[in-house]
């Protein structure tokens, strides 16, 4: 698997090429843009995944371990967030935590946009500051209907 996309792709086309991983619900959550995208809210350019300890060591042993500011593992455009990711940090949410609170909407695994707020709150740069605004005006409008 070796796509790649360096724009904006449709959050479908993504899903698409994340259920080729074989993981299932209960083993990860889908992190970063792809709740805001599933949500219609901004476009992805991936999906980054956080999965519980025991898939992240079933597929270090199938895909190399890049360890650049933090351990990742890239599969086409799924990038599997390990060690020393900010959205696995559990002075936030714990991952276990994030993938048993999860939404999960047509069949995939979302982290709660409550947690992911708090996640981007504490990075707090630009991108995150902009997605945080669309996420406080989505919660806003659902809670009023």
């Amino acid at each position: 698997m070796e796509l790649r996309y360096t724009s904006y792709v449709s959050i479908s086309t993504l899903l698409n090429e994340f259920d080729q991983i074989g993981l299932n619900i209960g083993e990860y959550v889908i992190t970063g843009s792809g709740p805001l995208a599933v949500r219609n809210l901004r476009e992805p350019h991936d999906i980054d995944i956080l999965v519980l300890p025991e898939i992240w060591n079933k597929y270090k042993n199938m895909y190399p371990v890049r360890s650049e500011r933090f351990e990742t593992i890239q599969i086409g455009n799924i990038t599997l967030l390990g060690f020393g990711s900010h959205f696995a940090n559990p002075k936030i949410c714990a991952v276990e935590n994030q993938i048993k609170n999860a939404d999960i909407i047509d069949g995939h695994s979302y982290v709660n946009l409550l947690t992911l707020r708090g996640f981007k709150k504490a990075l707090g740069r630009e991108k995150d500051l902009a997605d945080i605004q669309l996420m406080d005006q989505f919660l806003k409008v659902k809670s009023s209907n």
